[in-house]
């Protein structure tokens, strides 16, 4: 998945008008898909994990649904903030109409901090309170090198970019930057995930 968001970007995204944009698009939407697919197994498969949480499973199923919404939930803000000028999109205008935010351009960097934090507290919950050792070591590995950086990454950019405003003059600078940092960071994301779960 990560190969293929690399190559549909190199491929798309060069002398575009938001060059970032398929590059923030398609590493979150990669992010999406892949939790999607990966709870999913991890549930409906053979030997489900949860059956060593005890009451607590109970959230989990919980913060997997508001951490996937808030992935889904940046994918809009970042489309919807690159095109906000944009009076001729009927779609942006009914999000922005809806929203009614003056820190529009920070909307997609608070909804990934806040799938971050709920994809630490599943994390945290299977590391510290199932049954099996084995689990609990691969969800606190998880943790530490993957969910707690994304976390603390996101949050630092989110701190970052709201101490500026949406004047025009630094959409473009502000968007670009923040699309590549969130590209960057997710893809890389997914792969350490990816690897710390490979069996």
């Amino acid at each position: 998945m990560v190969a293929g968001v690399v190559i549909w970007v190199l491929w798309m995204a060069p002398n575009t008008q938001n060059f970032w944009l398929p590059w923030e698009l398609g590493s979150v939407g990669a992010a999406l898909v892949y939790t999607i697919i990966f709870y999913a197994r991890l549930f409906l498969g053979p030997n489900p994990p949860f059956n060593g949480l005890g009451r607590t499973f109970a959230f989990i199923p919980v913060f997997c649904f508001f951490a996937v919404s808030f992935l889904g939930f940046s994918m809009v803000a970042a489309y919807v903030t690159t095109h906000a000028d944009d009076e001729h999109n009927r779609f942006v205008a009914m999000v922005l109409d809806w929203l009614d935010l003056s820190k529009l351009h920070v909307f997609h960097l608070l909804s990934l901090v806040m799938a971050a934090l709920f994809f630490c507290v599943v994390d945290f919950i299977f590391g510290k309170y199932h049954a099996r050792l084995s689990i609990r070591e691969e969800f606190m590995e998880a943790f530490y090198f993957n969910g707690l950086p994304v976390f603390v990454g996101f949050l630092v950019l989110f701190i970052f970019i709201w101490q500026f405003d949406d004047r025009r003059e630094w959409s473009v600078p502000i968007e670009a930057f923040t699309g590549g940092a969130i590209a960057l960071e997710t893809l890389i994301s997914n792969t350490i995930f990816a690897i710390l779960f490979w069996r």
